[in-house]
């Protein structure tokens, strides 16, 4: 004689409503997944520059306040959309007063 699990009818009933809802989930995210946007994050984000200087060297520098959104349209790559603004007043070259100099 087999012995039956005292679940085993609730377990039937449960692989029988989740099989079909993973399965409807599965095909419903590439729709949903068409058009995604992203923030930027200023922790994990630089913009850096080098610029030549009376061309005998190269000043390096950042600006540390940034933000930006980037689109992303997986069906169109070409739609590809990013938007990013610098604050050019937190420029740093490394060099207080050649910060100061420079004019925005």
């Amino acid at each position: 004689m087999k012995a039956i699990h005292p679940h085993a009818g609730r377990e039937m009933i449960m692989k029988r409503y989740i099989t079909p809802m993973i399965a409807i989930l599965a095909l419903a995210i590439p729709v949903f997944s068409y058009a995604s946007t992203w923030q930027m994050d200023p922790d994990h984000s630089s913009f850096q520059f080098k610029i030549r200087h009376l061309t005998v060297s190269n000043v390096k520098g950042d600006f540390s306040k940034a933000k930006g959104i980037v689109t992303i349209d997986e069906k169109d790559l070409t739609q590809l959309k990013v938007e990013v603004t610098i604050d050019a007043a937190s420029v740093n070259t490394g060099h207080a007063k050649r910060d100061e100099h420079l004019y925005f």
